[in-house]
């Protein structure tokens, strides 16, 4: 009977070892910082906006937990500066949050393109996520497409 009771608590570690989340209690949490804006027009309401579209999002699936804003405000020290890779990781990690999206918004002409960083701070690395449109009226299409790749992403267990 001990061997059996070992046995199953082998199993149970591994299981919980392979299958990412089920150690946290199966959440994610997830900070979205402001976005850099790159545009001729003054487009600096985008930088917000981003932040309110992907985080609603993104957190309709409820195994993911968006940090709040305000906590973010509170350790975001780049006073209206671009979000670097540096900053996130370290905001990330006051945060202590599994993941923090990031990116940029670039109007060239009609062209519109949305570059997202989803940085893991338990191992540093970095997904790219982008798409692509043309006039800002494609703004809201090109946020559900990130938003959706990002959670078909944290669905395949990434961590």
């Amino acid at each position: 009977m001990p061997f059996t009771l070992q046995a199953l608590r082998i199993v149970i570690l591994v299981f919980v070892m392979l299958v990412p989340g089920l150690a946290r209690g199966g959440a994610i949490n997830l900070a979205v910082l402001p976005w850099n804006v790159f545009s001729q027009k003054e487009m600096d309401f985008l930088r917000e906006a981003l932040v309110d579209m992907l985080s609603s999002r993104l957190g309709t699936d409820s195994k993911v937990k968006i940090q709040r804003f305000d906590l973010i405000d509170e350790v975001l020290r780049t006073d209206g500066g671009r979000i670097t890779d540096r900053i996130a990781r370290e905001t990330g990690e006051k945060l202590k949050v599994d993941y923090v999206l990031y990116g940029s918004i670039t109007f060239m002409g009609d062209f519109v393109s949305i570059d997202a960083k989803l940085l893991s701070t338990g191992n540093g690395t970095i997904e790219a996520f982008y798409a692509s449109g043309k006039g800002i009226d494609s703004v809201v299409d090109l946020a559900d497409t990130i938003a959706s790749d990002i959670l078909e992403f944290l669905a395949e267990g990434a961590q």
